[in-house]
């Protein structure tokens, strides 16, 4: 019951985001908004995260209705700690939440 009605969906990089498929996507309502947090193009101290960059599942969500984003990991990002450029997750929100005013 929880992810169905979830929207939006918001988390890193990683199995937690599949629960997206429980996400109630014919709401006219509320439409399936899904931001996942990524490795971007940064040299990290993690190898793991510069093995990884960019990789996301935005080709899982093509054809797919969700309103899908995604935003990379901050450079000083490590194996056990991720940061996110707060200024880049407010224009995302930002845009995930404004009010169509006709």
């Amino acid at each position: 019951k929880l992810f169905r009605s979830a929207s939006p969906l918001i988390g890193t990089h990683g199995t937690g985001l599949a629960n997206a498929v429980w996400m109630d996507v014919r709401s006219n309502e509320r439409p399936a908004k899904v931001v996942e947090f990524t490795p971007g193009g940064y040299q990290y101290s993690d190898d793991a995260y510069n093995f990884n960059r960019y990789r996301n599942y935005v080709q899982n969500y093509w054809g797919l209705p969700y309103d899908y984003h995604h935003i990379a990991f901050a450079p000083n990002s490590t194996d056990d700690r991720t940061f996110i450029d707060l200024e880049v997750l407010d224009v995302v929100l930002d845009g995930l939440f404004k009010q169509v005013v006709s």
